[in-house]
């Protein structure tokens, strides 16, 4: 995959949606041969489940609910000390774990739970377990079909969002939240690794 031929798409779409472009200031998101991968499948699912935890506590889930749902999940060593603190005791910024639906919706999109990634249209929970209706995390699971994204798709849309991100910072670009794009860009440098 061409690097400098995925940052051409970007660029276009960047004008597309009428935003700043970075041309040659903005360094490529990989280098030309890296080998592109997207992480496991438990990995993504787990990271989902724990981000809507964190999320679903800033609309007020009850803590001990929080806690019950992860262990149950036997996803713990997915969450990090930060989101802990935040679940438990409810120390940090909550809109900071608030911004993390985006980046749950951005590894739906990895798996495969959504069609698209419109950096114009914010997280509407597609894809996500049912928290509020009780789904545990066995469950949600077992009712999505995850079909995973090439990595080729992925490293795309990543460049996308790292051209996005620059673009948000470069100028006030009416009609995109710079929480969303950014959200979205640490979860898919996350989830898509080069070697």
């Amino acid at each position: 995959m061409d690097p400098t031929a995925l940052r051409s798409a970007s660029i276009e779409e960047l004008r597309r949606l009428r935003a700043p472009t970075p041309g040659r200031r903005l360094p490529l998101s990989f280098r030309p041969g890296a080998l592109i991968g997207v992480r496991p499948v438990a990995e993504l699912e787990a990271r989902v489940a724990v981000l809507h935890v964190a999320y679903a506590r800033t609309l007020g889930m009850p803590t001990e609910r929080a806690m019950d749902w992860l262990l149950d999940a036997h996803i713990l060593r997915f969450v990090h000390p930060a989101e802990w603190r935040f679940i438990v005791h409810g120390d940090g910024d909550s809109r900071e774990h608030a911004a993390g639906i985006e980046s749950a919706t951005a590894l739906c999109w990895v798996l495969g739970l959504r069609d698209d990634l419109d950096p114009l249209t914010r997280a509407d929970g597609r894809g996500l377990p049912d928290l509020r209706g009780g789904e545990r995390y066995a469950d949600w699971r077992s009712r999505t079909l995850t079909a995973v994204r090439e990595p080729e798709e992925a490293a795309a849309l990543l460049d996308l969002y790292v051209c996005l991100d620059w673009s948000c910072h470069e100028a006030a670009t009416r009609g995109l939240d710079p929480a969303l794009v950014g959200s979205r860009l640490a979860a898919l440098e996350w989830a898509v690794t080069f070697d």
